[in-house]
């Protein structure tokens, strides 16, 4: 073979080879991309916190912030605990309107049989309840919302829908101090940009 050949050949190869670098420098930004989004749902979980608040029907004129009288907010599957978070004080305010907005600040503690397993565990829950002391029975929630932080990382936010709290009752309820349940039955949205 001539050198033309040859200068036609390198040509050709100069041409693939700029080609293969092209689709790879793009496949490692997609990719990569990729990766990044999916990594931090499959860290384990260190740390969880999460901001509650519930808007009841109430006129009670209240403005407080009660330091032994707290809540929790539970994530479970079935019969099964997945997460829960807790804390031992609360606030409440009254909206105006006949409306007294509750609010928690809860943190999972450090021996919660959820650390150390990954973040997308979460999305085996089924529901999530939600307590605090300081909600009279009997009164209807409005609404509200629930925001959670996992790992100082991943957030995402729960609706809690319009409802009266369930009230346990018979022998179940003996010796229960959280007898005034709320509950939130659809975390499909919660979970929404939640990788495997």
């Amino acid at each position: 073979m001539g050198p033309i050949t040859w200068r036609t050949i390198s040509h050709i190869a100069v041409f693939l080879g700029s080609g293969v670098a092209l689709v790879g420098g793009i496949g490692i930004w997609y990719f990569g991309n990729q990766v990044e989004r999916i990594m931090p749902y499959r860290q384990p979980i260190t740390a969880a916190s999460v901001t509650v608040e519930v808007t009841v029907a109430s006129d009670e004129q209240v403005d407080a912030h009660y330091m032994d009288r707290g809540g929790y907010l539970i994530f479970a599957n079935s019969q099964e605990k997945i997460m829960v978070l807790s804390s031992q004080d609360s606030w409440a305010r009254q909206l105006g309107q006949d409306r007294v907005l509750y609010k928690g600040i809860f943190h999972m503690d450090a021996n919660d049989s959820s650390t150390g397993k990954p973040v997308n565990l979460l999305q085996e829950a089924k529901y999530a309840q939600i307590f605090f002391h300081k909600i009279p029975i009997g009164k209807e929630v409005l609404s509200g919302k629930a925001v959670c932080i996992i790992n100082n990382d991943i957030r995402f936010e729960i609706d809690i829908p319009q409802q009266f709290p369930t009230q346990i009752q018979g022998k179940e309820a003996e010796g229960r101090n959280d007898n005034n349940l709320i509950f939130v039955r659809d975390l499909k949205q919660a979970f929404i940009d939640f990788t495997s």
